[in-house]
């Protein structure tokens, strides 16, 4: 499965969004789901062809755990948790948001993600980057390796170890 999971501003998505249907018309041989990311969207699924497409999905991270591939912006969170659950990624950043770009380049670094120019990306590179990311099980073996290697790390934990060692 390929979870298409589109977070930013609402008026970075309807280019991004249209192009990501039209690269699913060409990638019969995976279950596709898109999430719009519309706040205070439809929660029900639509079925465009062969595409499960919701407008707001109140269940991100279950499809993200049950994907083989994540289609995302290139946020903190988002690569967070797809490092976290092991998950090769297609990153297709907000145009001029640096930060996503830059992340979008430490993932490729990393050996876990491609990552394509929003404004020069055509539904056949998003495509073609899908069966890649697939197909070369590089991907996904640096995705598991890293993920075996953040659980290894407890958040929570570090972070009160710090707050009490400061107070002391």
């Amino acid at each position: 499965m390929v979870f298409m999971h589109i977070s930013g501003p609402s008026f970075t998505k309807p280019a991004l969004i249209s192009k990501l249907l039209n690269a699913t018309k060409h990638l019969n041989d995976f279950q596709v789901v898109i999430s719009e990311g519309r706040p205070n969207g439809s929660t029900e699924v639509k079925r465009l062809d062969s595409t499960y497409y919701f407008e707001w999905c109140p269940i991100n991270e279950h499809f993200m755990q049950a994907s083989d591939i994540l289609v995302v912006r290139g946020g903190h969170s988002t690569l967070g948790s797809a490092l976290l659950l092991g998950k090769p990624m297609l990153i297709i950043p907000i145009a001029d948001h640096s930060e996503q770009f830059s992340n979008a380049q430490k993932m490729v670094r990393l050996g876990v993600a491609l990552w394509l120019d929003p404004l020069t990306a055509e539904p056949k590179d998003i495509c073609e980057s899908i069966h890649k990311l697939y197909s070369t099980s590089i991907y996904k073996s640096r995705a598991e390796s890293l993920s075996k290697e953040t659980s290894k790390y407890n958040g929570l934990d570090r972070l009160v170890s710090a707050v009490m060692d400061a107070l002391r």
